[in-house]
């Protein structure tokens, strides 16, 4: 099964959840930071992040390559110290909990039992564990295997407005350009983005809609309106030849395009630098066929 075959799109506009077998898996809310930041710290990254090429044994690294995310989520996270493998697992299980909106206080409560090897003297023992949980739901046990957990993964990142395309791909050389060019720019916090936002949508900072906002419909409301701010404040410069741009401004109903690839901003696309300066000084030049 792959994310498509259940996925309803629509569903997060309205931060509604999606259902993967008889699982309600709801959005993380905007200002639920405690879920925010333990989606971020297991789900969030492409598996090979959690090498450690000076510290790790062969065999953890290949592990990870060979091994199912979650497998490598746990492994890299508790390869030094076997305490963090049961510290890890203990906040994949909240967060499950969180998201699947589990009600732990009813008569029957609902539960997730996390089935692994519990009994781990040393962290490699992670790769050849069975590794499955069971969700007890409504009085039903519900098992999920690793590729379950992968497709639930997906799902919540989704949900969330994270792509997974923007988290694979991981090359270190590329991360600390990346690291560097941020350092570079002006980052905007999040109390930033939230009054920046309310001003711009007019919304009350202390409203219930704001509270019950999803980490996507942020994420997308929010990118509507700067294209739209930028369009209404730009485009009458340009029409009336004030200013002139080098590329072209997008008009404020033009669809987003927020599913990046990890590096793609700091990549130039071909048809881009077909235009640039640089491709018309080398086309100025002869080239010779080499095949001749």
């Amino acid at each position: 099964m792959k994310l498509k075959d259940f996925y309803i799109e629509e569903n997060d506009v309205f931060g509604m959840p999606q259902v993967y077998r008889g699982i309600p898996i709801y959005p993380i809310k905007l200002l639920d930071s405690s879920t925010s930041t333990l989606m971020y710290l297991l789900l969030a990254h492409d598996k090979l992040e959690f090498i450690d090429k000076q510290g790790m044994p062969f065999d953890g690294i290949k592990g990870i390559y060979k091994s199912s995310y979650m497998k490598a989520m746990l492994y890299g996270l508790s390869y030094g110290n076997i305490i963090k493998y049961y510290e890890a697992l203990t906040a994949y299980r909240q967060l499950l909990a969180t998201v699947f909106h589990l009600d732990t206080e009813k008569e029957e409560p609902d539960d997730i039992v996390v089935l692994c090897n519990n009994n781990l003297k040393n962290p490699l023992d992670i790769f050849d564990s069975i590794l499955c949980i069971v969700v007890k739901l409504n009085g039903e046990l519900i098992k999920l295997t690793e590729e379950d957990l992968e497709l639930i993964r997906e799902c919540i990142l989704k949900q969330s407005g994270i792509p997974l395309k923007s988290l694979e791909g991981y090359n270190a050389d590329m991360e600390k350009i990346k690291r560097d060019k941020q350092k570079s720019e002006k980052t905007m916090s999040f109390s930033d983005e939230i009054f920046a936002f309310v001003t711009m949508s007019g919304m009350d900072i202390n409203g219930e809609s704001l509270k019950n906002y999803t980490l996507y419909q942020f994420k997308y409301h929010f990118s509507y309106l700067q294209q739209y701010v930028n369009y209404r404040t730009l485009y009458p410069l340009q029409a009336g030849g004030q200013v002139k741009f080098s590329s072209p401004i997008k008009y404020y109903l033009e669809p987003l395009n927020l599913e990046k690839g990890r590096y793609d901003d700091l990549l130039i696309k071909a048809d881009d630098f077909a235009q640039s300066g640089v491709a018309k000084s080398v086309n100025a030049f002869s080239i010779p066929d080499m095949n001749k």
